[in-house]
């Protein structure tokens, strides 16, 4: 809202009246919230924080004794804020579709 106020040089409560009253934007949110962890991935996740523990402890000297066998790559993952995840959408926008519902509908 503040980068719009500023865009139009208008007050903050005018660019909120304008988006919400007269553009009939509204903030929605959806998240994504895993129904069922493997007992395989409930591993790779205990094994990726044992190692991320271990180098936070140690520094770039635990990375040198890294022997590893594979490609197989793990992304860090740090969820959102309920906050930062809103965006923007019309009212007449379809609702947000969020991927525990869709992953409900696939099994």
């Amino acid at each position: 809202m503040k980068e719009i106020a500023a865009h139009l040089g208008r007050s903050h409560g005018s660019a909120h009246h304008i988006v919400h009253d007269v553009l009939q934007f509204h903030k929605v949110s959806a998240r994504w919230v895993s129904r069922q962890l493997t007992a395989v991935l409930k591993e790779h996740v205990d094994a990726s924080q044992e190692l991320l523990k271990r180098f936070e402890a140690e520094s770039d000297g635990f990375l040198g004794r890294i022997v590893t066998g594979d490609e197989t790559w793990f992304r860090y993952h740090q969820p959102e804020t309920k906050k930062a995840r809103k965006e923007w959408r019309h009212t007449s926008s379809p609702k947000p579709k969020n991927q525990e519902s869709e992953q409900g509908m696939a099994l």
